[in-house]
């Protein structure tokens, strides 16, 4: 591929009749439940049915990063843009690379990934809220609110727990949050907790 902000191939680069070659690289898609955007944009795309992939995407002339365009992540862009549902995707035509991710003049979604689902997010959140748990414990007053929250979310996504004990565990770690001195491991530390329990419940 080519430097950051620098078109692939452009479509007149193609045979008359062909719009362009197909990105071998691995790509994805991250949405809304339903195909909706998820981090802005509007329309909804056109979702795999079983096996087959979607539809392409209607074409877009001249993409151009966080302006037109069919935004798609590569996979070691694909930790700043989780979401609800996530996708594996095409792109053809010109194809424009920027910092952590690329633009499309067309695109489409080959299969959802399976593997990601509300269990597994909500596995993961907690466990990049533990990572800076240690930093808060040893910055502010200590509460076992916090840590108790974490387990409780990985009860839950193993359904060990039920909503209403999840929920307990979410208004504890919220009270300490509260009466926590501010810092960025406090601020982290609840981003991380919200995605794991409480924005989840």
């Amino acid at each position: 591929m080519g430097q950051i902000g620098e078109p692939i191939k452009g479509m007149t680069d193609f045979p008359e009749g062909e719009r362009g070659v197909i990105v071998t690289e691995r790509l994805f898609k991250v949405l809304a439940i339903g195909g909706e955007a998820h981090y802005g944009g509007t329309g909804k795309w056109n979702l795999p049915a079983g096996k087959r992939p979607g539809k392409w995407m209607t074409p877009i002339e001249n993409p151009v990063p966080c302006v037109r365009g069919y935004h798609l992540c590569r996979e070691t862009d694909l930790i700043h843009w989780l979401g609800p549902v996530i996708y594996e995707a095409e792109a053809r035509g010109i194809i424009v690379e920027d910092d952590k991710k690329i633009v499309a003049a067309e695109a489409r979604l080959i299969r959802r990934v399976t593997t990601w689902n509300e269990a597994t997010a909500r596995l993961f959140a907690a466990d990049c809220a533990e990572a800076v748990l240690d930093l808060f414990e040893r910055r502010d007053a200590f509460s076992p609110a916090p840590r108790r929250a974490i387990e409780a979310a990985r009860k839950f996504a193993r359904g060990e727990i039920s909503p209403e004990e999840l929920s307990a565990a979410w208004l504890a770690a919220e009270s300490a949050a509260r009466s926590a001195a501010e810092s960025a491991a406090t601020v982290r530390l609840f981003e991380y907790l919200d995605e794991a329990v409480g924005n989840r419940i």
